[in-house]
């Protein structure tokens, strides 16, 4: 369903600073750029599915908040750490997740655009729980508090 989606952010070549070195700990990488954008994919030959266009009017400002896989739960803590070396703001460290799956090991992040990421390993074809399953397991925790609204 999903074929790209784009960010906008106040100065680009600060974006792909960040978006280079945070999404290298995904194994995914910047396969296009210009002067006006910066595409992301998971291999040099796939199309970009994210992509970064300088738009300061509206870079943060609707509340973007992306989920991105990572392969295992000490690359969900590299990706923290390399995020937080590149500016970002943790909003919800590195932990279990149980309210994502039984195997959910994750974190969430703020880019300096404002944009949340969640970082996240363990989840796998069982782990399809919607994200708003009424049972009271953790939805509370920090900064999943919108998933309750």
């Amino acid at each position: 369903m999903l074929i790209h989606l784009t960010l906008p952010v106040r100065q680009l070549a600060t974006a792909i600073a960040f978006y280079d070195a945070v999404l290298a700990t995904l194994s995914a990488s910047r396969v296009q750029s210009s002067a006006h954008a910066a595409g992301y994919a998971a291999t040099a030959s796939s199309e970009p599915c994210l992509w970064l266009t300088p738009d300061g009017a509206r870079a943060g400002a609707v509340g973007t908040r992306l989920a991105l896989a990572a392969p295992t739960s000490a690359a969900v803590l590299r990706c923290h750490e390399v995020a937080m070396a590149q500016g970002a703001v943790s909003l919800s460290p590195p932990a279990a997740m149980p309210q994502l799956g039984p195997n959910a090991y994750g974190c969430v992040i703020q880019d300096p655009d404002g944009h949340q990421l969640e970082i996240i390993a363990g989840r796998g074809p069982a782990d399809t729980r919607p994200l708003n399953d009424s049972a009271d397991d953790g939805w509370q925790q920090e900064g999943f508090e919108h998933y309750n609204a």
